[in-house]
């Protein structure tokens, strides 16, 4: 005789394998939720600061008075420095007008560019959302990002976002090996020429470790904390090429 309740005795488990398979669809849309929250909250944060950065004084900085003057027009280079920060700054005053909130504005979206870049590094590296989150907030502990990035430094604030995107760049083309990337690398590589002078050694090191280098990452990593942290993380005092003179922008 068969046995009809027999069938029915598997249900359960069959239902319960349902519910197990639904847990990495409800743990990724959780994740996605974190994610987006940190960004908005981010983003709003350096609303607030570009918005705090009028209130408190309408004057401009010395790095930012520079602006005021260099944006007058257009050139291939101003005085030790390439010229990509002071064509985006032109841009943004014809946009938003000369005033200092447009020099606020600038640098508020190049450091939220820093920000995204080093969780994208951390996030491709590990793919684990609380890693990146804290990877890109300890760069709060920097004070030239805390504080001085926000205050008066101009030419730095690029150079470092630059850095960033080229690092996260140079990850992908690592693990991929993509003719796309490699053009992106060099996009970064020709972006950080024009943003700053120093930025060329750490895009060369990184170009040069992955060519022969038997780990690539960790010479790239190396070159950003000599060529590029030197300079900024650990003073903010770079030398210019040209005139050899040393520029706190």
């Amino acid at each position: 005789m068969i046995d009809l309740e027999y069938p029915a005795r598997l249900r359960p488990p069959a239902q319960h394998h349902a519910q197990n398979s639904s847990g990495p669809s409800a743990l990724t849309t959780r994740s996605s939720g974190n994610a987006r929250a940190f960004w908005l909250t981010l983003a709003a944060y350096f609303c607030l600061a570009a918005l705090g950065r009028v209130l408190v004084s309408p004057s401009a900085e010395l790095d930012e008075s520079e602006q005021l003057v260099l944006t007058q027009a257009m050139q291939w280079g101003y005085v030790s420095q390439p010229p990509l920060y002071t064509w985006l700054q032109g841009l943004c005053f014809s946009i938003l007008g000369t005033h200092v909130g447009s020099l606020a504005v600038l640098k508020g979206i190049l450091l939220f560019g820093t920000f995204v870049f080093v969780y994208g590094l951390v996030k491709a590296a590990t793919s684990a959302l609380r890693p990146a989150v804290v990877a890109s907030l300890s760069l709060f502990f920097i004070p030239q990002i805390l504080w001085e990035s926000q205050r008066d430094l101009t030419h730095s604030v690029l150079a470092t976002m630059v850095a960033a995107a080229t690092l996260f760049v140079f990850l992908r083309l690592v693990q991929r090996r993509r003719p796309a990337d490699y053009g992106w690398f060099g996009l970064c590589a020709g972006l950080g020429m024009l943003s700053k002078y120093i930025v060329h050694l750490f895009g060369a090191e990184g170009a040069t470790t992955a060519q022969f280098g038997a780990n690539p990452m960790a010479g790239l990593a190396g070159g950003l904390r000599r060529d590029h942290g030197a300079g900024f993380a650990d003073g903010h005092h770079m030398v210019g090429l040209g005139d050899g003179t040393a520029h706190p922008a």
